[in-house]
């Protein structure tokens, strides 16, 4: 192909990145580049323009998107889990805010405003695939259900995350796949729920 991003004519740079990439996330939406010093760019997709560069505080290490693009999350390399408001402000050009405090001036909403969720110790986390509020969280043995801001009750689990979809968790023990890779057992499939799937499910069959 003869395309703008066309692969073939991709040409390696002479010399390193003086602030390389940490980790990337994409959506149907948008694609998140995040650089080791912290700095977010917001690119959309297909096209690949540039809509919006913002600066988090920290060095991330994992970030992913909610499934309407709206919230990011960002675990940085001491296991810090925090949220920040992505939406592309309609002001008809992109956000840049390069503020290292990351506040926006009075009266004015910057794309990339961290919200009020902090949780320490996390090592993975999902997005549910088909609701922008909800998400799960691993903090050490213990699996956090989130709508909003708001954690559940934890379920004790050590199983990685997997998929988030109709108020369901589907994880895996990835130890025991690793200790058994080529016929792991069915067991190592955990499955939860929600606590409104519960709770609706309780009510029906009374």
């Amino acid at each position: 192909g003869t395309g703008f991003h066309d692969k073939d004519g991709f040409v390696m740079p002479a010399a390193p990145a003086q602030d390389p990439i940490a980790c990337i996330t994409s959506t149907e939406q948008c694609c998140l580049v995040a650089r080791e010093s912290g700095v977010v760019q917001r690119y959309s997709l297909p096209h690949l323009g540039i809509e919006a560069r913002f600066v988090i505080r920290c060095r991330p290490q994992v970030i992913a998107a909610n499934c309407d693009s709206s919230r990011m999350s960002v675990i940085d390399i001491n296991g810090l889990l925090t949220l920040y408001d992505i939406q592309v402000k309609s002001s008809g050009r992109p956000t840049f805010d390069m503020d290292s405090a990351n506040n926006p001036a009075p009266g004015q909403e910057t794309t990339g405003h961290q919200l009020e969720f902090e949780r320490k110790d996390v090592w993975n986390m999902r997005w549910a695939s088909d609701n922008p509020d909800l998400f799960a969280i691993m903090e050490k043995t213990r699996m956090y259900i989130v709508r909003g801001l708001q954690p559940e009750e934890p379920v004790l689990s050590n199983a990685y995350l997997c998929a988030f979809k109709d108020l369901q968790i589907q994880s895996v023990l990835i130890d025991e796949v690793i200790q058994n890779p080529e016929s792991p057992r069915k067991e190592v499939l955990l499955d939860f729920e929600t606590k409104s799937l519960r709770d609706t499910r309780d009510i029906l069959t009374k």
